[in-house]
């Protein structure tokens, strides 16, 4: 049985997906960003890409996902403000 905690981190996480997909910027907490942080991404659809992930007490949080040499095996994902 899954505890409270998890269940509301994946619920969280699945929100901030769902905004993020909409382009709607979204208020996050610790929990949700470092769950949103530890998914899987696609290398190849984000490759070059640069997208605002939410905000993180009110800081727009960015998601930059430059690649450089074989790509798009080593495309890599830079999260800050």
């Amino acid at each position: 049985m899954r505890s409270l905690g998890t269940i509301a981190t994946v619920f969280a996480a699945a929100s901030v997906a769902a905004c993020v997909h909409a382009g709607t910027p979204v208020s996050m907490d610790a929990a949700a960003l470092q769950a949103w942080a530890g998914k899987p991404w696609d290398k190849a659809a984000l490759m070059h890409t640069t997208v605002e992930v939410g905000r993180y007490r009110g800081v727009p949080v960015m998601a930059e996902h430059p690649c450089s040499d074989v790509c798009p095996q080593y495309t890599v994902r830079i999260i800050h403000y």
